[in-house]
């Protein structure tokens, strides 16, 4: 649920400029506000928490002609994702980290069982050495540890 609050400002003309804009989480309920010091720059930003979501349904739908939209903060989703049996395309995906499809489920599927993104777990020894020179020293020395011990 979205909500742009406006209010006219005279400056050479008068003309109507976005003064705040909300959004509500339709699961929890949560709100989240922009209030702008101009029409340009914000005090705060939320677009970045809140994602909005659009549905069409066609013939033979059980909602068939009815289209939704609704908002979902990060938390809501989060917990939405728990209950997929597949991984989404895209989720937590890291640009220096490649996992293929088959990896990237077996991360997920321990994500939903730990809480922990552990997109490090199922590499090899010789396949995390090749990250050495990609990731934080103290870092990749804590994976090694954590994941090969046997290799310290």
């Amino acid at each position: 649920m979205r909500r742009i609050v406006k209010k006219s400002i005279e400056v050479t003309e008068t003309k109507d400029v976005v003064v705040s804009e909300s959004a509500r989480c339709n699961k929890c309920g949560k709100h989240y506000e922009n209030v702008y010091c101009d029409s340009e720059r914000f005090i705060s930003n939320w677009d970045a928490m809140i994602q909005s979501f659009k549905c069409a349904f066609g013939y033979g739908s059980k909602f068939d002609g009815e289209y939704w939209e609704f908002d979902l903060c990060e938390i809501c989703l989060e917990s939405i994702f728990k209950e997929f049996k597949y991984v989404p395309k895209g989720f937590r995906s890291d640009e220096y980290i490649h996992l293929d499809d088959e990896r990237h489920q077996a991360v997920f599927d321990n994500w939903k069982v730990v809480g922990e993104w552990e997109d490090l777990k199922y590499h090899t020894y010789d396949e995390l050495m090749e990250y050495e020179d990609l990731l934080d020293e103290d870092y990749f020395q804590k994976m090694i540890k954590k994941y090969h011990p046997d290799k310290v």
